[in-house]
């Protein structure tokens, strides 16, 4: 009892106890992620609180503001921390490589899945993405920072002339001709791998890039 009332009958000693006042602090959470910190302290303790975001997320603020993490409090009453946290966004860059126009650009939370066109300007048509796919319009998982260029190219025209042995490269109706060669020429893929060697003057391949190695001399060529 306090105030008590004490009646006096003989000599008597008595004793007041104190203790510190305790605070309750309680951590919760807005999004996905972790949060470590809650629990009842001593009036004046100091605490540290962090908050841990789940994999492709990331921490954002607390509830009061704040961006520090871990960040330390002082206990002077009962408090409620919120740690916000937010998925990760990623930026598609869709590029041109040639006459056309693309769509999808764009900043997009991880997972998203977008939808990327190419449209060829007239008297052109679509080859390939810079990764060698030929889907269009094709659609994106987004998992990272990307950038994707599409490749056009004008119909039936001269490709390339390769100067230090006279030989005509060019592509069309989708057929490539080599005129002039004498020797054995090499065809790769943009992953490197050797798809034609010989010497035949035309070669019929799918639309997409190719590299044709004549002699030292190697060039680009648009299909």
């Amino acid at each position: 009892d306090n105030p008590r009332n004490i009646k006096v009958t003989e000599n008597t000693t008595i004793s007041a106890t104190f203790a510190i006042d305790e605070h309750q602090l309680t951590i919760a959470i807005d999004g996905n992620g972790s949060v470590t910190g809650s629990g009842t302290y001593e009036h004046g303790s100091e605490v540290t609180i962090t908050a841990t975001p789940d994999e492709h997320y990331h921490f954002v603020a607390w509830s009061d503001g704040s961006t520090d993490n871990p960040r330390n409090i002082i206990v002077t009453e009962n408090r409620t921390f919120s740690a916000t946290f937010a998925i990760d966004e990623h930026q598609l860059t869709i590029a041109i490589d040639g006459n056309g126009s693309v769509s999808g650009s764009g900043t997009y939370e991880y997972g998203s899945e977008v939808t990327i066109t190419a449209t060829p300007d007239e008297h052109h048509h679509f080859v390939a993405w810079s990764d060698g796919n030929t889907d269009n319009p094709r659609n994106i998982i987004i998992q990272q920072d990307m950038v994707l260029t599409a490749q056009f190219a004008l119909e039936n025209t001269s490709v390339d002339k390769v100067t230090d042995c006279n030989v005509l490269i060019y592509v069309k109706g989708h057929i490539l001709y080599i005129e002039g060669v004498d020797e054995e020429y090499n065809i790769f893929d943009t992953s490197g791998r050797l798809i034609y060697s010989g010497c035949d003057p035309q070669i019929s391949l799918p639309q997409g890039l190719y590299l044709v190695k004549v002699g030292n001399t190697l060039k680009r060529v648009i299909l």
